[in-house]
């Protein structure tokens, strides 16, 4: 059975990767599929997914199609965007059109714990351990894994700190509506108060009690 790869990048600027069965792919593609965004990143990355499958798709935009005032008429008062209707079904937010598309064929790729790893020790290398959440870091790690499963897979986002972590990976990383990053950074701390310097992350200064910032330690030009 064929099967096509898809991924969707979460609002937090993680990635999840998708298998899609060629067989089941072809319920989505026979119906008309509509999404309703206000133009965050998460609209545009559900977007990209729906738009992917095939089929007829058609997306309507908050200010230029209808009124947030229509938005919350047409889904209620809580309703978040985006809002996706397949066929002539309204499916919902995007987690719960995630989990229909599940239902309907799609698989979710788990990362090895020595990829994990080998993720956090780099994040705590370069100093980005503590602005990536356990989504993001997993990405990185599963991605790591399809490169030495020798396919090519490159990671798309537009978050600074996946694409820091995934330069020192040696990963390919594309972006989606910015531009990426031009230099690769390594983060320290540094004491508000006395100014001085700690490669791991401190809150409070064990020398003067005063508060820590986050300051760039290192830099360097970013080869592609």
């Amino acid at each position: 059975m064929s099967q096509s790869k898809y991924s969707v990048i979460h609002k937090d600027g993680s990635e999840t990767e998708y298998k899609w069965s060629q067989t089941k792919r072809k319920f989505i593609m026979s119906q008309t599929t509509v999404i309703y965004s206000n133009g965050s990143q998460e609209c545009e990355r559900l977007s990209m997914l729906l738009e992917s499958l095939g089929g007829e798709f058609h997306k309507y935009e908050l200010g230029i199609h209808f009124s947030d005032r229509q938005f919350r008429a047409e889904f209620g008062s809580e309703a978040t965007y985006p809002q996706c209707a397949i066929g002539d079904k309204h499916i919902g937010s995007m987690k719960e059109t995630l989990q229909h598309l599940k239902e309907k064929g799609l698989s979710i790729q788990i990362p090895s714990k020595e990829s994990i790893n080998k993720v956090r020790d780099i994040c705590k290398k370069t100093g980005d351990i503590n602005r990536l959440s356990d989504t993001d870091i997993e990405i990185l790690a599963l991605t790591l894994d399809k490169n030495n499963e020798y396919e090519e897979v490159i990671i798309l986002t537009d978050d600074y700190s996946i694409q820091n972590v995934a330069s020192e990976l040696k990963l390919k990383f594309d972006t989606i509506s910015q531009s990426g990053i031009i230099k690769k950074f390594k983060w320290a701390y540094r004491c508000r108060g006395c100014g001085k310097k700690f490669k791991e992350n401190i809150n409070i200064c064990p020398i003067c009690g005063a508060g820590t910032k986050n300051i760039i330690s290192s830099k360097k030009d970013l080869k592609k």
